[in-house]
């Protein structure tokens, strides 16, 4: 496995609950987001992540500084949401990954939310989802949007510690990690990390 820092931004704690188990997983180095950039240098590989907020990913502005800084080097992001359906994963890519960063592997992994912690412009933001998604007739709803608005009203946890396998076994490989589907295709990174390794004791045995 590359030498790996894993670096995290998380308001609300589901990032945070991801960052730690996947340091666990993998043995991975972990820091939170202001790690000053010179720790980084001696690292292969970068994983970064946050919540999503309004489409961005916590904590984007300084990962995006660490990027620019060493750009040789290999990231892999993780993005934690409520609402992850294509068209989310969509917009979360085109809002964070730009330029140079846009072939940057992004895993998303569902968080959770309490309406009593959150606060000022979320709280808002959440408020606004709701009106917009109780105007709509209910069995015009998608599962998605019934499953958010119940969320929103009533809370929820979807924090997942299996979600993280696919992430973990990619980065337990010395291949870079590919990049599919608006970031990563979870079964397909999984199938192929599984066959990499595979490939390598049966070499290796040879």
């Amino acid at each position: 496995m590359k030498k790996t820092a894993i670096i995290y931004t998380s308001r609300y704690g589901s990032a945070e609950r991801y960052a730690k188990w996947l340091a666990e997983e993998t043995g991975a180095d972990l820091y939170g987001s202001d790690v000053k950039t010179e720790i980084l240098a001696g690292y292969e590989r970068i994983v970064f992540g946050g919540g999503i907020h309004a489409g961005g990913i916590e904590g984007m502005a300084k990962y995006r500084k660490v990027f620019k800084a060493m750009p040789e080097k290999e990231y892999v992001a993780f993005a934690v949401g409520l609402n992850l359906g294509d068209a989310e994963r969509k917009e979360c890519r085109e809002i964070n990954f730009r330029k140079a960063m846009t072939d940057i592997p992004c895993f998303f992994l569902r968080g959770a939310y309490d309406p009593e912690k959150v606060t000022g412009f979320d709280r808002s933001l959440m408020k606004f989802v709701k009106k917009s998604l109780e105007k709509k007739p209910e069995h015009e709803r998608t599962k998605a949007e019934s499953e958010l608005l119940d969320a929103i009203g009533n809370g929820a946890d979807y924090v997942d510690r299996d979600a993280l396998t696919p992430l973990a076994e990619a980065l337990k490989s010395d291949e870079p990690v590919p990049l599919n589907n608006y970031g990563q295709d979870y079964d397909g990174a999984l199938a192929e990390a599984i066959e990499r390794l595979a490939t390598k004791k049966k070499n290796r045995e040879e």
